[in-house]
């Protein structure tokens, strides 16, 4: 944490008593504030500006480090997610700035994707500092999550943002081909996108005003308390809406002859987990139809699910992918070294559902058994190469495959979590989940906070992730 100054800390006091008396959640200036403005050109060029309010997370911090995930798609980046650096794109830097001042800037870290800005001379208020990137993005050729290709744009991790903090020490995020290389605080968001207004938009937040001009469409967009802000475009989507409360569920999709069952699941699922582990927080929930090489993608109010599944898969990714509003969502962790607690939660939190959804034709049992056998055959392997057994508290870069990956943050975060459920019982392990997610609201919580959750099962997590 941030150590401020002693005018800071009373005033930080003083506004936390007032929010106690006052029944708020949180002091708002915690956290901090992106705003964007940008412009999608249609020849796979994004350009524009982003501002942020930082929070200094250490008392004389002369650095701010951000994570610069578009950088990674760059032909010349050292860790990429391309399987073809011939579909790379082009990410540059054209100014950095506090007000009118230049800031000093480098690219540095394992990967030369970390941008460090020197904020040693910037105007410093409260312990807070505003910097602004001007940037231009050439997309990738790609169905990645930021690419363009043929039938969508898609704008996932498309804009730098700064490292989070934890653990006392910032973290980088080697953006590579396996897992989910990033990790982020909860921020506040104010985005303005600009596009041709031949293409259907959709975002993580609804827009709070439309404006056309000439063939050009500007969306603005507010979005509290979430861990990044995506979009996808395309020409040909079309549009479903369903309300659910005082909330909407919008479909994008172009290629779902069933698009009315499908939107009903995303309401159903999104019900039950709401029921079942905490309020759902944004106004609005997007799904969309997009040409992507994985089952899907989560991103604060919006999913990415591929047209290539087939109708059982759709169904399946698509409620796994509601499952991580929660869990990576509301809930964060460091997906580059403890995935299973996003991973393996949203797999259990997709069995439970279509245990109790029987209609649907998922066998909750078989894909938990499927699991279990993935784990044994991969665990066999290890052991023959007399390597350690999988464990779930693993960096990103020690993985080899995306198989491995798989097994370990997927199907065995799914077994341990099964543990743990028939250990306990149905009824007093989601009660305790529950509390999990309660205790750890927009927080980033590690295996030690799982563990003051489920203090009966601290035999069975440290069983599992510590190689059992």
């Amino acid at each position: 944490m941030f150590k401020r100054f002693l005018s800071v800390a009373l005033s930080v006091v003083l506004l936390l008593s007032l929010c106690f008396l006052l029944g708020c959640e949180e002091p708002f200036f915690e956290r901090d504030e992106i705003n964007i403005q940008a412009e999608y050109y249609d020849n796979g060029v994004i350009g524009g500006l982003l501002t942020v309010d930082y929070g200094l997370k250490e008392e004389g911090q002369s650095f701010v480090p951000f994570n610069c995930y578009p950088k990674a798609y760059n032909k010349d980046s050292v860790v990429s997610p391309l399987d073809d650096k011939e579909l790379s794109g082009d990410f540059r830097i054209i100014s950095v700035k506090n007000g009118d001042r230049a800031l000093p800037w480098n690219f540095c870290g394992k990967s030369g994707n970390l941008l460090e800005v020197d904020v040693s001379n910037a105007a410093i208020l409260d312990g807070r500092v505003n910097i602004s990137v001007k940037f231009v993005c050439v997309l990738p050729k790609a169905d990645e999550r930021m690419g363009v290709n043929e039938k969508t744009v898609n704008l996932g991790n498309w804009f730098l943002m700064p490292a989070p903090y934890i653990g006392g020490e910032f973290v980088e995020c080697n953006y590579g081909s396996i897992g989910d290389p990033f990790v982020s605080e909860c921020m506040d968001f104010k985005v303005r996108l600009t596009v041709p207004s031949s293409y259907v938009v959709a975002s993580s937040g609804k827009p709070s005003t439309t404006d056309v001009s000439d063939d050009k469409t500007a969306y603005s967009y507010t979005l509290s308390n979430a861990r990044d802000f995506a979009f996808c475009m395309s020409k040909n989507f079309n549009v479903a809406e369903q309300k659910w409360g005082n909330k909407t569920v919008i479909y994008c999709f172009y290629d779902d002859a069933d698009a009315e069952n499908t939107l009903a699941l995303a309401v159903k699922a999104l019900d039950y987990f709401s029921k079942t582990f905490g309020e759902y927080p944004y106004e609005t929930f997007t799904l969309c139809q997009t040409d992507f090489k994985e089952g899907g993608m989560e991103y604060s109010a919006l999913v990415y699910l591929s047209d290539e599944l087939e109708k059982e898969e759709y169904n399946y990714a698509l409620v796994h992918e509601i499952a991580h509003q929660w869990w990576y969502g509301v809930v964060g962790n460091d997906q580059t070294k403890e995935a299973y607690l996003d991973e393996g939660l949203a797999e259990f939190s997709t069995l439970l559902f279509f245990e109790k959804n029987t209609e649907y034709g998922i066998d909750s049992q078989k894909y938990l058994q499927t699991s279990k056998n993935q784990v044994d055959t991969c665990e066999e392997i290890l052991l023959a190469s007399k390597k350690e057994r999988l464990k779930l508290v693993r960096s990103l870069d020690d993985f080899i495959t995306d198989y491995e990956y798989a097994v370990t943050a997927y199907a065995k975060g799914l077994v341990a979590f099964s543990a743990m459920k028939d250990f306990l019982g149905e009824k007093k392990f989601l009660s305790q989940l529950k509390s999990y997610y309660d205790e750890n609201l927009y927080a980033i919580a590690n295996t030690d906070d799982l563990k003051q959750s489920f203090k009966n099962c601290e035999k069975i997590i440290d069983f599992f992730v510590y190689g059992g």
